[in-house]
């Protein structure tokens, strides 16, 4: 095996290591970073795989931790309202979202993903191997050069604000970073470029908050006097976003 498939082995193995540490933390309910630092590794492991589809078990491992990712979604974002409303004063209406965050996090502790995911991130490393005896695993960082050029050119010349392009920039902004920062020694995006993209998926995370915050308010009337001041912060962030992307779109020209 080449010394970079194996690396990429190496990268795997300890992943799974600090994702079992993750789940494990689960069970502590005082543990409120656990959920996150679980999407942060499966995150980071999405990242890695993403070009390597089509390899043996890439696509069957990508799948365990997509599946397991969107069901970790609601319940990450249930948990930032809970912190807003906190931050807000309003502490009786954020006791009953809690309830209902750990009800999700009960459901989370005991769900088939995480298994599934753990079964398959064991019976990898024989796979890989064995794909590299056959000569499977050529050509690794020419694949991730490639993946790199598609996720450039996916990135829009222009940014009309409304919230299909937003949300459509933020998770092809979020695929560019994260595959940035997995595989530094491969991207072709510079040191400012990387820390302007930081920089816009943090606003357009904000914003994104927003938005799932508004819905929230349209569904519980003890939220509504608090639309105006997330119409006002959401709008600030696609702003502060356009800018953003501004310089991001001049350095790369």
């Amino acid at each position: 095996m080449s010394r970079f498939a194996d690396s990429l082995l190496v990268k795997i193995q300890m992943l799974e290591i600090h994702l079992h540490c993750c789940a494990g933390r689960l069970a502590d309910s005082a543990d409120g970073e656990a959920l996150h630092d679980l999407r942060i590794n499966l995150r980071t492991l999405r990242s890695l795989l993403r070009p390597l589809r089509g390899l043996p078990a890439i696509d069957v491992l990508e799948k365990a931790g997509t599946d397991l990712g969107k069901l970790t979604n609601p319940i990450r974002e249930l948990q930032v309202l809970v912190a807003e409303l906190e931050e807000l004063g309003m502490d009786s209406v954020a006791a009953e979202y809690s309830q209902a965050l750990e009800l999700a996090l009960q459901h989370l502790r005991v769900c088939a993903e995480l298994p599934n995911l753990f079964e398959v991130l064991r019976n990898f490393p024989q796979i890989w191997r064995l794909s590299a005896r056959e000569g499977c695993l050529r050509g690794l960082r020419r694949r991730i050069r490639k993946q790199f050029k598609h996720d450039l050119r996916s990135i829009p010349k222009h940014l009309d604000n409304s919230e299909a392009d937003l949300h459509a920039l933020r998770l092809k902004v979020k695929r560019l970073r994260y595959c940035s920062q997995t595989y530094p020694d491969l991207t072709p995006l510079g040191r400012r470029q990387l820390k302007l993209l930081r920089k816009i998926q943090q606003s357009l995370g904000d914003w994104n908050d927003c938005q799932y915050w508004l819905e929230c308010s349209a569904a519980d009337e003890r939220l509504a006097p608090l639309r105006s001041e997330w119409i006002g912060r959401g709008q600030a962030c696609a702003s502060t976003a356009g800018v953003l992307f501004k310089r991001f779109r001049h350095l790369g020209s």
